[in-house]
């Protein structure tokens, strides 16, 4: 008998299981004792109907049947109900070209034990040819129910790390006061929708905004007022926005819009239409208002879409809001 060997998960130790290419099966006292010796769960089957001729203790143990009582029945005695067709379908597709199935290939099989209790296996074959040509199969069985646990345990932590991996990025570019996006997100936004731009040769227009004389507010009413006022500003701007806009905190009471194919004319609309829900608000405390610099930029062949061009618009829209401001306040101006 040839013996190869691979390690057992459920006891660490090295199982040996049988590769009987060596026994003369005419001897059936010869392949009892090799069964017995084994150190696994086994079974042999005989015939088109793969009917158990002989089983080992370890079977019995594991399945909870005494030899006697599978003798002369067929495997699918072994298996859940719900696995019983399909399993003769294989089973006869295997027997019209047995061949040697070790373990350890990582296919996952269940048995169902005597009481009903259903449990992975993993099983190897093993085909020798009997008298007359009767087809006898030697197959080992390893109850692979702490692997399977094990693997379990393992994609469910993947899970949740992965869940922590995906809120520790959320809360590293969320602003935690308003829940837009902060300035370190803004940025790499700013990029991948300036790609996007040059890609598809659409504007793109950028707006930044600031509530007028908000010092004065945490001056007059105190820190946690002016939060109240930014929450409430961000909340204000994200419900005129649409869906692809993009919303973030740039410093301060300031707040940065990216408006992806949008043309001037109608970036001016979604901002006049923030500029007078703001003014229109119930606030807190009285006379909140905002100014609003905005500019859109038209995708050039010869422009590279660079952390300098980023800077630059970014720059262009800061220049607009500061016009805003001089003339006067609560009103929208585009860079020119």
């Amino acid at each position: 008998i040839r013996w190869s060997a691979f390690p057992s998960l459920e006891k660490e130790t090295i199982y040996f299981v049988g590769n009987f290419t060596d026994l003369e099966i005419g001897n059936e006292k010869r392949l009892r004792f090799a069964l017995d010796i084994a150190p696994v769960a086994m079974l042999v089957t005989k015939g088109q109907n793969s009917q158990i001729s002989m089983a080992n203790d370890l079977f019995t143990a594991m399945f909870g049947y005494d030899e006697h009582e599978v003798i002369g029945k067929s495997v699918e005695i072994l298996l859940p109900d719900k696995y019983r067709s399909h399993h003769h379908r294989h089973r006869e597709a295997y027997l019209e070209r047995p061949n040697l199935r070790p373990m350890g290939t990582g296919k996952v099989f269940y048995g169902q034990r005597k009481d009903g209790e259903v449990f992975p296996l993993d099983i190897g074959l093993n085909p020798l040819d009997g008298a007359e040509g009767e087809t006898i199969i030697v197959c080992s069985l390893v109850d692979v129910t702490q692997r399977e646990a094990i693997v379990s345990e393992i994609a469910k932590r993947t899970e949740r790390l992965r869940e922590e991996l995906s809120q520790m990025e959320i809360l590293a570019s969320t602003d935690a006061l308003t829940g837009v996006y902060n300035r370190r997100a803004l940025t790499k936004q700013m990029h991948l929708h300036l790609l996007l731009t040059y890609d598809k040769r659409q504007p793109l227009s950028v707006a930044i905004m600031d509530i007028d004389y908000f010092k004065n507010v945490n001056d007059r009413h105190g820190h946690l007022v002016g939060d109240e006022v930014l929450q409430i500003f961000a909340r204000i701007i994200q419900s005129q926005i649409r869906k692809g806009d993009i919303l973030a905190r740039y410093g301060g009471d300031e707040f940065v819009i990216i408006m992806p194919n949008t043309v001037s004319e109608h970036a001016y609309t979604t901002l006049e239409r923030i500029r007078q829900s703001v003014e229109t608000h119930d606030w807190p405390v009285q006379g909140i208002s905002t100014s609003i610099g905005y500019t859109t930029y038209h995708p050039h062949p010869d422009d590279i879409p660079t952390a300098l061009l980023v800077n630059e618009i970014l720059l262009e829209a800061d220049v607009a809001l500061y016009q805003a401001k001089q003339g006067g306040r609560n009103r929208v101006k585009r860079y020119t």
